[in-house]
Parts: structure tokens; sequence; C-alpha cells
């Protein structure tokens, strides 16, 4: 059997990278499928075509006799082996369950899991105590990813007395699949319990821990996990993600570094692991993980860059920051209003450190259009238009930033500078009323006070 393959979900948020909400923390990796396949299912499957439990239909002696035939055919030839035992079920008579449940298993390896399940079906009517036609049934439906009916169909070859590992492991997964998570952990410990040496259904646990927020209980599994195999750099990703989740991102780092020392991980792991050096000032290192990144085609890179970007330019570096930029695509109109927005910002944020003053303005104008209530932006667009002689543009943004929440007080404060150097005293109060009702500091009721007097004295 395969291991699961579970991918790391990077956490990429701005301007505090590791704000995780809850589904975030509880959403670590996808869920894996226990896979079907490799030497020891095939050695089973096989055994399968044959009675190894006592819950078996009758077989007549002449029916035992074609089934000795088809026997080698089924190991040598299972086209005509197929063919024949579909001509002996198109006749209409009566023939043992033993017939449709050998279809069914030559249906299910050639991968045509519809006419399985329809010959499992057949075995089962004509002998509804075949536990290896419920097995069969149930493993068909997993692949059918009909998780509810293969349940279904493995509990009741369970109840006839299936007891290994991969019934218990599948059924597992399907508890899994359906929010089952006390069925699904019960089923995969009996799956450990038959197949101790198996991996496999320790992940699938595992799975349980986080999808329940036991992030410690996943951590010491993935510990253990990795005691068995130290170089498995799936392991040590997902031990990364429980750190995560348990608020340790330095430890999260080490995991992901030790993963790459291993083997490749993907580009969204490397945006967090830059991600996470950045919220830790650790700038070079960062820039040349987010820079690898940027090289690789397995993660969403534009927007993760942007937001590093950003990030970046808020810190003063707008070297790291430049050259990061330079490796992202030009602006796109199939790209997300989100990306858009983050592109135009980094342009206006250069053009705004040189000096182009007239790029920075189209390029904050440009960036409104996708997001046109952004309060941040339009204080930013209407400095400059201040700074351009523009008062009365600068106005209109400012009384549109003002209906932002975020940046309400910020905007009134900024538009009463701008009253103030225009000598239009007595309109600052109205603003100023608001701006003391949103944070009463000394500092504000102070100017409140001198203004009020101020635009008194203007009058008399």
């Amino acid at each position: 059997m395969k291991n699961h393959i579970f991918v790391l979900l990077s956490v990429v948020i701005f301007p505090l990278p590791f704000a995780q909400s809850q589904d975030q923390s509880a959403n670590v990796f996808n869920r894996g499928r226990p896979v079907l396949s490799g030497a020891e299912f095939d050695k089973r499957f096989k055994e399968s075509y044959f009675a190894v439990s006592t819950r078996e239909p009758e077989v007549t002696e002449l029916e035992k006799a074609i089934l000795e035939k088809v026997s080698p055919m089924i190991q040598n030839s299972p086209d005509h082996a197929k063919s024949m035992l579909q001509d002996l079920l198109s006749e209409g008579k009566p023939v043992s369950a033993a017939f449709n449940h050998a279809l069914g298993n030559l249906y299910y390896e050639s991968g045509d899991f519809l006419k399985a399940e329809i010959d499992y079906l057949a075995a089962i009517e004509k002998h509804n105590d075949f536990q290896r036609a419920w097995n069969g049934l149930g493993l068909t439906r997993f692949q059918l990813n009909d998780y509810e009916g293969a349940l279904k169909a493995l509990s009741e070859s369970i109840r006839l007395g299936a007891s290994d590992s991969l019934t218990y492991g599948v059924l597992g997964y399907c508890h899994l699949q359906l929010g089952h998570h006390k069925s699904a952990e019960v089923a995969y410990n009996l799956a450990i319990l038959n197949d101790p040496d198996s991996t496999e259904w320790s992940e699938g646990v595992a799975q349980i821990y986080m999808e329940t927020e036991r992030y410690d209980d996943a951590r010491r599994l993935f510990g253990q996990l990795l005691r068995q195999q130290p170089e498995n750099v799936n392991y040590w990703l997902l031990l990364g993600n429980a750190w995560l989740s348990l608020d340790q991102p330095l430890k999260t780092a080490r995991s992901i570094e030790i993963a790459r020392s291993f083997g490749d991980v993907d580009g969204n792991a490397l945006f967090l692991l830059g991600n996470i050096y950045l919220k830790h000032s650790i700038f070079d290192q960062a820039f040349t993980v987010l820079a690898e990144a940027m090289g690789r085609d397995d993660a969403d890179k534009d927007i993760a860059a942007l937001k590093a970007i950003r990030y970046l330019i808020a810190e003063d570096q707008y070297d790291h920051a430049r050259s990061l930029f330079e490796r992202v695509g030009s602006f796109s109109d199939d790209w997300d209003s989100d990306t858009k927005t983050m592109h135009s910002l980094a342009v206006a944020e250069f053009a705004l450190t040189d000096g182009e003053d007239e790029t920075a303005i189209s390029a904050f104008e440009k960036a409104l259009e996708s997001d046109p209530f952004n309060g941040a932006t339009l204080i930013k667009l209407a400095r400059l238009y201040a700074d351009n002689s523009q008062p009365e543009k600068s106005h209109y943004l400012l009384e549109r930033a003002q209906k932002d929440s975020k940046y309400e007080l910020a905007a009134l404060v900024f538009q009463t500078k701008l009253l103030i150097e225009a000598k239009r005293v007595k309109d600052t109060l109205p603003l100023l009323e608001r701006a003391v009702k949103l944070s009463p500091t000394d500092q504000l009721s102070d100017l409140y006070s001198q203004v009020k007097m101020a635009a008194s004295q203007m009058t008399n």
C-alpha cells in the first residue's frame, strides 16, 4: 500500500501573516485517499476469487469444475475469463453467486467499477451473507466516491467476519469523508491493530486530530511517524502545519527547512516559510525563499508574492521588494480584483519612493478601480493630490475614505489639516467633533478647543 500524500496548505496573510482563521487552522492538508494497489493488495484481491470464509454460497460439482477451469484464465487471460463468465451468466441459468463475484472482481481489476458494482450486488442478491461480495462492493463504491454506500457495504462485510486492516482502514476513510470523526478514529485504530507496521492508517488518525483541532496529539503522532521514516518530506511538512496551528511559527519554519533538506517541497510551503521569515524580520532569508517560490508553478504565486512585496515595502525593504516585484508577471486582466489591486499598489509605492508623482497617482487610481472604498489607498491618493495643488480632489477622496471605519479617524484628521492650511477654520469643527467622538484623546480634545476658540475669534 502506498502512503497517503498530503499537501501543505500555505497560510499567506498580510499585514499579519499568522493571524489565522479557524478554517485555516483546521484545514491544513488535503484529505488523502487509501491507494488500492500494490503487491499486498493485488495478492489479497487475487485470493478473493476463491473461498476463504465459511460465509460462502453453495457451489455444485459442475460449477466447481467450471470455476476450476476459469481459475487459470483469471491469472493468464482475464479478458477470456471475463467473456466466459459473461456468457455463463447471460444464459439465465441459476448459477452460483460465486460466478457473479468472480466477474465483479474482473470488472474491478479492469477499472470498470459500475459493472463491478452490478455483479457484486447480483452475487449478494443470490447469497445475502456473501462476505467477500460485500467487501468487493464496499471497495468498488469507495472507488466511485460513494462513501456512504461503501461504509454500509464494508460494515456488513465486517459483521460477516472481515477483520483485516484494509477493510477497517477504508471504513475509517469513509467515516472521515462523512464527518464521523469518532467512528473514523475507531476504525483506523482497528486497522493499525491488525497492521501495526503500516503508517497509512496512522496518517488517517493524524488527519482526524487536525480536523478536530487536537493539534498537540497530531504533533506527537507525526513525531512518531518521523521516528519510523525520518526522511519523509511530507511528514515534516505536516508536522510544520501542526506547529503552525499551535502558534509556533519558528518551529514550523524549522520543520519546512528539514523537509527541504530531504527533498523537494511545493511553492506554497516555500511562500509560508518566506512569510515566517518576514514576520520575524529575517529579510535576506525571506527574500531568498520567496524568490525560489516565484520560480515554481505549483502555487498561486502572483498574489502571494504581491502580499510579501507589500509587507517588505511597509518594512522599508525596498530593494528586496523591487527584486521580488521583477519576478511577478505583468498586469493581467485575467487576475482577480485582489491581485489587480495589489499589483497597482506596488507600482504606486515604488513610484512614490522615486518621486514620480504622476505615475503614483495613475497607479493609485487603478487600484481604486478594483477596490474603490479602500481607506488607506484613498488617503494616500488624497495626499498626492494635495501635494500637487489639487485640494478639491483631496477633499473628495477623504470624504470617501471616511466611509471606511478602519481609516475614518485618519481621514478626518488629514482633512482637518488641509482645511486649517487653507484657513477654512470653521469648516474643521464638525470634522473634529467626529474625530473626538471616535478617539477622545487629550491631543484631539486640545486641538478641538483651540480650533473652536480660533473660529470664535474670527467671528468676532
